[in-house]
């Protein structure tokens, strides 16, 4: 990628994002297990070792996987 640095965010970023396109409020735990489970979502990065309990995961959205369930009917529901 061309500017890898805009291609990672935290979770709250996607969530926000689904919630404002969806007009629809979804429970933090059960937006991030989905997302990870599903496989929309992959950690960009480990945690540094030295990081605190507080510092989040950055994570990239996996496009591929994204258009792989759309062309299979995905919809996100919860």
């Amino acid at each position: 990628m061309a500017n890898d640095r805009l291609t990672k965010y935290v979770t709250l970023y996607y969530q926000t994002n689904y919630e404002q396109i969806l007009e629809v409020k979804f429970d933090r735990r059960n937006f991030y297990n989905k997302m990870l489970k599903l496989g929309i979502l992959s950690e960009a990065e480990p945690r540094p070792a030295n990081a605190t309990n507080r510092t989040p995961n950055k994570y990239r959205f996996n496009a591929e996987k994204y258009a792989e369930l759309k062309q299979k009917g995905f919809r996100l529901e919860f």
